[in-house]
């Protein structure tokens, strides 16, 4: 029962996340800016953080918060990354390649915190590569559409999210997982409100209905919906472990979703051909089986 129980709620937040990204590459096909998403997307984590604060003493954080502002630091840049990415390419490439996080977490507490590096983690390293290979191999016929540049902008977002998932972790200990990220976000919300108006100027706010409203409104709002489902994943079953397998599989989801969007519904990334896509697909999954073999 626990296990159904982990099952149910993890793989929705991940098959949201992948329809998320379909929507916000939609908006970005019809006008939306990157800067625009990443500073709403920002700012709709933030916000649920806010009611939290009524249980949180701000002088508990003093002198012991470094870790968990470092890791809203690199959550925000990985943030641009990932937006970037997917205004560059296709959904199917930039969110299976997002998966590599996983391999990233695992690197970092190795090198910088001293963890184990099991032999398997070289394994799944150069399936991980094989997958990414298949990924980025299948070029649109819009040549704007780069793979290879998409790949670029998701990997070095999937390096910063896993540098701020390891931060968070050890900042989780040091002054418990609430506040940690609790912090997180704030941070993140609050340098999003700062630096973004001073350099885009109020137009940052303004959004218009012939710049893809309509799918950007639903993509935030799944994007959203799902971050707050798997931060609920973790806390109610307890396993983490359990809840990033599952999660992770928004691998495979990303691509099977993008095809069946483009194919039946007509929308996103009609222009690939089946060849094209059969190799994402195999590239994701080689991707999620990387995932598997480190977490498991």
């Amino acid at each position: 029962m626990h296990s159904k129980f982990i099952l149910w709620i993890a793989l929705l937040p991940a098959c949201l996340y992948a329809l998320s990204t379909i929507f916000l590459k939609q908006a970005l096909i019809r006008g939306t800016n990157p800067w625009k998403i990443n500073f709403f997307a920002n700012l709709a984590l933030w916000v649920p953080c806010l009611p939290l604060w009524f249980f949180i003493h701000p002088a508990s954080l003093i002198g012991h918060a470094n870790l968990a502002l470092w890791s809203g630091l690199a959550f925000t840049t990985g943030q641009i990354f990932t937006f970037l990415a997917l205004q560059r390419g296709d959904a199917s490439v930039a969110t299976p390649l997002l998966g590599v996080k996983v391999l990233v977490v695992t690197f970092i507490a190795a090198v910088f915190f001293g963890q184990s590096l099991q032999p398997r983690w070289w394994e799944a390293a150069a399936l991980c590569s094989l997958g990414i290979f298949f990924v980025t191999g299948s070029q649109s016929a819009v040549k704007s559409r780069d793979p290879l540049i998409t790949a670029v902008f998701a990997l070095t977002a999937a390096v910063f999210f896993g540098l701020s998932d390891v931060l968070l972790l050890h900042a989780g200990k040091a002054i418990g997982t609430l506040k940690a990220i609790v912090t997180m976000f704030s941070e993140v919300g609050l340098l999003t409100l700062l630096i973004y108006p001073m350099i885009f100027g109020r137009k940052i706010w303004i959004l218009r209905a012939d710049q893809g409203l309509n799918w950007f409104i639903v993509g935030l709002t799944l994007l959203t919906i799902q971050s707050l489902g798997f931060a609920a994943c973790i806390v109610l079953s307890g396993d983490s472990t359990a809840a990033n397998v599952l999660y992770s599989s928004r691998c495979v989801w990303s691509v099977l979703l993008a095809w069946l969007m483009a194919r039946y519904l007509g929308y996103g990334e009609s222009d690939v051909k089946n060849s094209a896509m059969f190799l994402r697909m195999l590239g994701a999954f080689m991707l999620f089986v990387a995932i598997l073999i480190v977490l498991i």
